[in-house]
Parts: C-alpha cells; sequence; structure tokens
C-alpha cells in the first residue's frame, strides 16, 4: 500500500468514527430528553397524589384540633360553673395546656371564645 492510499483509508475511517460518534450522541441526547421526561412525570404525579391526600389530612386534623379545644374550653367553663354553683371560688387552672402553639395551628388563634367568665 502506497502513503496516498494509507491517508485515504485513514480519512475513510476518521469520516466513519465521526459519523458514528455523532450519532451515539445523537442517541444519548434522545436518552436524556426521553429520561427527564419520565421523571418529570414520576415527580409531578407523586406531587399531585401527595397533595390530593394532604389537603384533606390537613383539613380533618385543624377540625378535631379545633374541635378539641373547643371541648376543653367547655370543660373548663362546666368546672367553674359547677364550682360557683357548689359556693366554692373557682380554682386556678393552667388553661389551655392541650393547645397547639402558634406555629402549629395559627388559624385557631382567631376562634372567639364560646363563653364570657
Amino acid at each position: 500500500m502506497t502513503a496516498e492510499e494509507l491517508e485515504q483509508i485513514a480519512r475513510i475511517m476518521g469520516n466513519t468514527t465521526k459519523a458514528a460518534e455523532e450519532r451515539l450522541n445523537a442517541k444519548i441526547e434522545h436518552a436524556e430528553e426521553r429520561l427527564n421526561a419520565r421523571i418529570e412525570h414520576a415527580e409531578t404525579t407523586l406531587l399531585t397524589e401527595f397533595h390530593k391526600w394532604a389537603s384533606p389530612l390537613e383539613a380533618r386534623v385543624r377540625t378535631h384540633a379545633a374541635a378539641i379545644r373547643a371541648i376543653d374550653v367547655e370543660q373548663e367553663y362546666q368546672a367553674d360553673r359547677l364550682s360557683r354553683l357548689d359556693g366554692k371560688k373557682p380554682e386556678a387552672r393552667n388553661r389551655g395546656k392541650w393547645r397547639l402553639s402558634e406555629e402549629s395551628a395559627p388559624a385557631f388563634n382567631t376562634l372567639p371564645s364560646r363563653h364570657a367568665n
């Protein structure tokens, strides 16, 4: 083989290698795009389902906490009323010991007191 033939073979091999590399890069890029789309779809689906589950749960928790707080207030009121009826001075209690903190339930601070002492 002559030098010209070897150069021609090298050019052909180089072109073939470049073309194969470009095809491979294109396939990898396409696969990455598909994978990213599938991951995004899975994340969106999971977040949507979590939100569907968490929203009603949070509402139920808030409702139950408000009901428990109302029962606690009612029980304190009834105990004070009974003490007054018995002629005793109502004892000082640790009122609100079961109440949630402001950070965990800020909506409860707006609930009006049912009974005025």
